[in-house]
């Protein structure tokens, strides 16, 4: 299947393989911005059924994976909105690392490197975890997520640079060096 092609609902081995080609980033991306698995299963669920609801509103040449992150990130924030728990999402401590995400075949090394990586995350303003995600976990563009996030691609480009810097002074509080 090519990128960008969302079947409309007649085969449902279409969807399927569409799903599963998608989810992983999808999914992950969410619960890393909601830090609940059961909610960023249900996100990640309207994301898809809005995905191939609103598939007519795809623009050709734009890159599936930003559209796709772009319905994700309005389906997050739509729910904040709506619980009107953007207060509790900003200080919430629970670890979110996606168990999609762990390899048990990993070196120990990449297992600290995760953990920090997590705990960086945690550290990091909502705004500057969010540009750091889309473009770490979807290689969503910075004009992309300027888009999606209503910016403009100098403000999300300074988001990511705020995200690296204090990645990078969590990593060193951990005696990590080495990161760019």
């Amino acid at each position: 299947m090519k990128e960008g092609f969302i079947p409309t609902g007649k085969k449902s081995a279409d969807f399927r393989h569409f799903y599963e080609q998608y989810r992983i980033p999808v999914y992950t991306f969410i619960l890393k911005m909601v830090k609940d698995r059961a909610l960023a299963e249900d996100l990640m669920q309207d994301t898809f059924v809005s995905a191939v609801k609103y598939f007519d509103q795809f623009q050709e040449g734009r890159s599936f994976m930003s559209w796709l992150f772009g319905i994700a990130h309005k389906r997050t924030i739509d729910h904040f909105r709506h619980e009107k728990i953007v207060r509790v999402h900003r200080d919430k401590e629970e670890s979110t690392l996606s168990a999609e995400l762990d390899r048990p075949d990993e070196a120990l090394e990449n297992n600290t490197v995760r953990a920090a990586l997590s705990d960086a995350l945690e550290t990091l303003s909502p705004v500057q975890r969010e540009v750091f995600l889309m473009r770490e976990m979807g290689g969503v563009s910075f004009k992309d997520i300027a888009d999606i996030t209503g910016t403009s691609v100098n403000t999300a480009l300074g988001r990511m640079r705020l995200a690296l810097k204090n990645i990078k002074i969590e990593f060193e509080k951990r005696g990590i060096y080495g990161v760019r």
